[in-house]
């Protein structure tokens, strides 16, 4: 249910980005120059860095964790398990820029340009020789 709830903030995003654009520059983020959209991305970069940070600090080690989620096992009945819902609060969510961001690296790097053209691409990683000569012995240890 999580990775829904990261996609569903993507548009209200958008919004946000807009929005900050405006009160910033008095235009839509695409109307602005290429030093303007720079400054706003690195401002919501390091927002969403923090946000990161903030979020870490709040999570419990995966030891506490455990610990945590034992004790609650404990105190808890079965019944009450099962029709309990976990609701995720826009504090354990990350930052709709974070997510923004993700999409288009993933989507920049899995395209036919950046996949050949700044990674290093081979349609069939390694080798094959079929013609390799045989000696006649095991080609492998059994």
């Amino acid at each position: 249910m999580r990775w829904i709830a990261k996609f569903v903030g993507i548009p209200q995003g958008l919004a946000q980005l807009e929005a900050r654009s405006r009160a910033a520059y008095e235009r839509d983020f695409m109307a602005l120059s290429g030093e303007q959209r720079l400054e706003l991305i690195t401002e919501l970069d390091r927002e969403a860095l923090a946000h990161a940070q903030q979020q870490a600090r709040k999570q419990p080690t995966p030891a506490e964790a455990l610990t945590i989620e034992t004790q609650t096992a404990q105190n808890q009945t079965a019944e009450n398990q099962s029709s309990q819902e976990h609701v995720e609060s826009e504090d354990t969510l990350p930052h709709y820029f974070t997510m923004m961001k993700q999409l288009t690296l993933f989507g920049f790097f899995t395209s036919e340009v950046g996949a050949t053209e700044v990674l290093r691409y081979e349609a069939v990683p390694g080798r094959y020789d079929g013609c390799a000569p045989y000696n006649g012995e095991p080609a492998w240890a059994t």
